[in-house]
């Protein structure tokens, strides 16, 4: 499950990602908050240990850029997570 930073919070998990729709969900996601909500950059965490949810927003374009302390304990009750980061592409003119 990935929860995204700026602009709302929205998380993905469950069902639709066992069915592997997760990449088209994330997908969706990241263009909805650039060309809708005009957002510059979108950031999102992970459980540390979600290696399949890592792994998709990797896919997705999203860098790893360290590790961000959250206010409230994940599911798992970790107290620290992966911040994965992306910028809205620049558009050619």
């Amino acid at each position: 499950m990935a929860t995204w930073a700026y602009g709302g919070e929205s998380r993905l998990g469950g069902e639709p990602c066992a069915r592997g729709d997760a990449r088209e969900a994330a997908a969706a996601v990241i263009d909805y908050r650039f060309q809708t909500l005009g957002l510059e950059t979108i950031r999102a965490y992970t459980d540390i240990g979600n290696a399949a949810s890592q792994k998709v927003l990797l896919h997705c374009g999203l860098q790893n850029v360290g590790e961000i302390e959250l206010l409230k304990p994940t599911h798992h009750g970790e107290r620290r997570a992966p911040l994965f980061r992306i910028s809205r592409p620049e558009l050619s003119a």
